[in-house]
């Protein structure tokens, strides 16, 4: 789809990208470490990561864990995403250590993977936000022999340093928000988890889905649901 190979101060606006072998928008590049003040804005992304499904795909795919890319000071807003029906398919994806983003506005409909999916911000003061995103069917829509086939993901997932507030979620696979720890830690915290809608939330393959999902998070550090 679009690729930002590197660089800051970067807009991405008012496109169309649809059809791609693997992920929509990315800013991912393996040997950049850091993207600051990017805005993806008023795009429409959809049936993406149709040949790459070995791998996790997303209409838009922020920072990268296994090079220590993270993005910063940045703005996901006012997307269509949908669609995203292929195995390990997530709206909106960001990485590892990223911190002080606003996610917004978007709406998201039909994803296998979580609708939105942020991990944790490594304990920066500054949090990672989202807000007022509608998310349908995210986590439930996949390939019926694939992870999301089967309605096992959440609408929301994210770890620690975050506000979560209203979002509109409605027919999640499993969990409509799921805060779970970050990997390798054994707490989730600084996180706020408020004015949210949920509507019809998931139960999963197993049966036990929530409509707001928190494990394994310090209540010292302000979680407020």
């Amino acid at each position: 789809g679009i690729r930002i190979q590197r660089g800051d101060h970067i807009r991405v606006d008012g496109n169309i990208v649809r059809d791609t072998g693997a992920a929509g928008i990315t800013a991912n590049h393996q040997s950049v470490l850091s993207y600051d003040d990017l805005w993806i804005t008023n795009n429409e992304v959809f049936n993406v990561n149709t040949l790459n499904q070995n791998f996790a795909g997303s209409a838009v795919y922020i920072g990268n864990a296994n090079s220590g890319t993270v993005v910063t000071n940045s703005y996901i807003m006012n997307n269509y995403l949908h669609d995203l029906t292929t195995v390990q398919n997530y709206g909106i994806q960001m990485k590892d250590d990223s911190y002080n983003n606003t996610l917004a506005y978007n709406t998201i409909v039909s994803t296998s993977w979580p609708g939105i999916k942020v991990y944790g911000n490594n304990g920066n003061c500054k949090q990672n936000i989202i807000d007022s995103n509608l998310i349908i069917k995210g986590g439930n829509a996949g390939n019926p022999n694939g992870p999301g086939g089967s309605g096992n993901a959440a609408g929301i997932e994210a770890e620690d340093g975050m506000i979560i507030a209203n979002n509109v979620i409605i027919n999640s696979g499993f969990d409509a928000i799921a805060v779970r720890h970050k990997t390798g830690t054994s707490e989730t915290g600084n996180v706020q988890i408020v004015h949210n809608t949920i509507i019809n939330a998931g139960s999963g393959a197993n049966g036990i889905g929530s409509g707001i999902y928190a494990s394994d998070f310090d209540k010292a550090t302000n979680m407020v649901i």
